[in-house]
């Protein structure tokens, strides 16, 4: 959605917390409340894409 933005010319941003791009929804598999949030944790291919569009800035 950001990269379409920016590929149009739109001047947009956003913002990705630690959490959501260092942890998976794996770590909720032992009910681990530390790990409850909102938005809640993704999934591993979630983390690489965030990590990528950071890259990309």
């Amino acid at each position: 959605l950001i990269r379409r933005a920016k590929d149009q010319g739109l001047n947009v941003t956003c913002e990705a917390a630690p959490h959501h791009f260092t942890f998976t929804e794996e770590e909720l598999l032992n009910y681990d409340t530390n790990y409850k949030m909102n938005p809640p944790l993704r999934t591993k291919e979630d983390v690489i894409c965030i990590k990528e569009a950071l890259k990309d800035g």
